[in-house]
């Protein structure tokens, strides 16, 4: 995001001379404004792609040229304005002027000085050829070598596309494709064009407040209308102190960064992890909501989580910046002849499925899914009982694409004892079609801890196992090291959740939840759980322990009843009973009858039971006298028989007969 600049100066002679040249710009302008009272309508699509930055954010783009010079991944920002390149990309058809446009990002913490010129700006796409191109006209910021990004991979130019201002080059396009343009990101489009009423009929729009155009010092031939696109009015939610809190803040939908707080001073209700009289680059501890009010409704705007916060006045000290990951959801329609923006959901039906396997060269090994690590592939347990992708560094014969740094060293310890040791990495994993970068694990040794020197550290390693996927939703081992389960981390729908099936038959994980794939689950709402002081979950956490009621037999045969929580689990191979006496300890026998029943809805049951047996992950149970959180681990058990739902977004957990 890009915020006001400091102007310098310029000399009475740079100024006429300016003059003379903006004057020569329009009386050579193609026309920009069509006929009002007979508008055509047309659209054009440009594609877009996606590339990390150096924080491995990711980030929207497409392919442009300035001034007929070479192709450049160019970022898709509409918290700025200005077209801003690196001067190697620049090409021959370009007047410079001696003005410095001393550009601020980063809410006022980056800073690229630039020169001011005038060009013209050509849509590309990958492969170089011209989908469509601007005027000559266009006023660009030209910045040296490396100041955008000093890789080579990301992005060396800015595209500004902010509505309050005449400086954007897509005002700069020839009619109609300058009136208004959509981000469709899901769909890897950018369009440009003059949309008809039923077209923009679909989407929920709000209005904006016509302003005076901030054109930051620069001569601008474009006669656009400006809109004060910083001041959407977004309403933000929260619990605090066992009290639901409401705040409207202007808002700002910025596709070039992440979500954040501006405001002076932060709010308690946010709880953000650091406290000072000046707080920057703190982040947010809350779970916070946020939605936009439209003429159809209010729609929910995701945000980047966590969600970052500063003490700032940089904006007036009641900004947010609302971040790139609303684009991930919706289509984003920016109308600049009307003001208005507004959302379609064009992603609530997408959903993927992948198979899971019980079998690992010919063993019982519990619930695994393939994944494509980089360009690896690799199986790992499917464990709703840990957090984290951890993954055997032997399983890794490529690095291409992935980071690793062997300095951070990562410990993590299984309830079963098994310990394992290694270090931060970072790269792509893929699933069932789908891509998204993440933080994981590499292990380089697996142990036992000193509380259980026998542990089942072979199993670990054995049939092929490459590692560990855990999806927990909560951090009640209170690990902090950063690395988080994969699934949220998808982007879209693909995020919101995942359904879980362990049918004996067909086991399938499905990422996505839509109103197809929910129906028939019997829904229970889960507690939120507070973020970690460091480290944050890049998504919203949920207390998995769930409180249920269980009858099972004692080892003289008679039934006892607890009440207590209990965690599904597909990663444990027994459905565990803890807290038992001494003399209880052991495997159940065969044949026997474990009831569950727990509430759903509002006074449903969910009522299940099973007959034990000998087979692990299906019907073995047994009897603990450990005492953890918990009264029951359910193990895979409960995986056979039904699907269950995990709501990441709205923070429930759902079940549903898979037989």
């Amino acid at each position: 995001m890009k915020n006001k600049p400091q102007v310098h100066q310029v000399s009475r002679l740079t100024l006429i001379l300016l003059a003379a040249f903006i004057s020569f710009l329009l009386s050579a302008c193609n026309g920009s404004s069509g006929n009002s009272n007979n508008p055509t309508y047309a659209q054009i699509a440009v594609p877009t792609t996606t590339y990390l930055d150096n924080g491995n954010q990711t980030k929207f783009a497409t392919y442009t040229s300035a001034g007929n010079g070479q192709l450049v991944l160019t970022e898709i920002d509409t918290g700025s304005d200005f077209y801003v390149v690196e001067s190697s990309f620049v090409g021959p058809n370009v007047v410079r002027t001696n003005q410095m446009i001393p550009l601020v990002y980063d809410h006022g913490n980056t800073f690229r000085p630039g020169i001011l010129a005038y060009t013209n700006v050509n849509y590309l796409t990958e492969s170089g050829a011209i989908i469509i191109g601007t005027n000559a006209q266009v006023p660009i910021v030209i910045v040296a070598d490396g100041e955008i990004s000093s890789v080579e991979s990301q992005n060396h130019a800015i595209l500004g596309m902010r509505m309050n201002s005449n400086l954007s080059a897509k005002l700069f396009l020839p009619y109609p494709y300058n009136q208004m343009f959509m981000l469709d990101f899901p769909d890897n489009k950018l369009i440009f064009g003059n949309f008809s009423s039923s077209q923009i009929s679909n989407f929920g729009t709000t209005q904006l407040i016509e302003s005076a155009c901030d054109n930051e010092s620069a001569v601008t031939t474009s006669q656009a209308s400006c809109w004060n696109d910083m001041a959407l009015q977004v309403s933000y939610t929260a619990n605090y102190k066992n009290k639901k809190i409401e705040s409207t803040f202007n808002t700002l939908f910025d596709s070039g960064a992440a979500s954040n707080f501006q405001v002076n001073p932060l709010p308690d209700w946010l709880e953000a992890n650091k406290t000072g009289a000046n707080i920057e680059n703190a982040q947010v501890r809350n779970q916070v909501r946020a939605s936009l009010s439209t003429n159809l409704g209010d729609f929910n705007v995701p945000l980047n989580l966590p969600i970052g916060a500063n003490e700032s006045q940089f904006n007036g000290g009641n900004m947010v910046n609302a971040g790139n990951n609303l684009f991930n959801f919706y289509q984003v329609l920016f109308d600049q002849v009307h003001g208005r923006i507004g959302l379609l959901n064009n992603t609530s039906n997408r959903s993927v499925t992948v198979p899971l396997t019980y079998q690992l060269q010919g063993e019982s090994m519990g619930l695994h899914v393939q994944i494509n690590l980089g360009s690896n592939p690799v199986y790992v347990a499917l464990d709703t009982g840990s957090i984290g992708l951890r993954v055997l560094e032997s399983q890794i014969s490529d690095w291409s694409n992935i980071t690793s740094d062997t300095k951070y060293h990562l410990n993590y310890e299984y309830r079963d004892g098994v310990v394992i040791r290694g270090y931060l990495a970072n790269g792509p994993i893929s699933l069932g079609g789908i891509t998204t970068n993440i933080d994981f694990m590499v292990i380089d040794s697996v142990t036992c801890s000193l509380q259980i020197p026998n542990c089942p550290k072979g199993s670990f390693v054995a049939s092929g196992r490459g590692g560990v996927m855990g999806v927990r939703l909560d951090n009640k081992g209170e690990y902090d090291d950063g690395i988080w389960s994969p699934l949220p981390q998808f982007a879209g729908n693909y995020s919101n959740g995942f359904i879980i099936s362990g049918n004996l038959s067909a086991p399938a994980l499905t990422l996505g939840l839509t109103s197809t794939n929910q129906v028939g689950f019997g829904m229970q709402s889960l507690l939120p759980y507070t973020q970690p002081t460091d480290n944050l979950a890049p998504y919203y956490l949920w207390d998995v322990a769930l409180p249920a009621k269980i009858s099972y037999p004692l080892s003289g045969g008679e039934l006892k009843e607890k009440v207590g929580l209990v965690l599904y689990d597909t990663g444990t191979a027994q459905y565990t009973i803890y807290n038992q006496d001494s003399n209880q300890v052991g495997i159940i026998a065969s044949g026997l009858t474990i009831n569950q029943t727990q509430r759903v809805g509002s006074g449903d049951y969910f009522i299940w039971s099973f007959t034990t047996g000998t087979t692990l992950f299906v019907n073995a149970a047994y009897r603990s006298n450990e005492s953890p959180d918990v009264l029951v681990n359910t193990g895979n058990t409960p995986f056979t028989m039904f699907d269950i739902l995990y709501d990441v977004q709205n923070g429930q957990m759902g079940f549903k007969s898979n037989n």
